[in-house]
């Protein structure tokens, strides 16, 4: 059910996991409480069915970022 949710907030815009996390815990918080590991389990299932694509983001030359997205096809 995780997949579902969050497969419907990547329809909307790309996010990282963070991002995820955050919306999940302000919209949904006082249902279900998500642990990173599920939503990053989640994420996972979701890149191996190929419903999601990953983007890695360098942010002032730094850190790679990594997001979450639709797939492009």
């Amino acid at each position: 059910m995780m997949e579902f949710v969050i497969l419907g907030l990547l329809m909307i815009r790309q996010m990282s996991q963070y991002d995820i996390k955050k919306i999940l815990q302000q919209k949904i918080s006082p249902f279900f409480s998500p642990s990173l590991g599920s939503i990053q389990s989640a994420l996972k299932k979701l890149m191996d069915n190929g419903h999601i694509e990953l983007d890695e983001v360098v942010e002032g030359g730094r850190q790679q970022k990594k997001l979450f997205n639709k797939p492009t096809r």
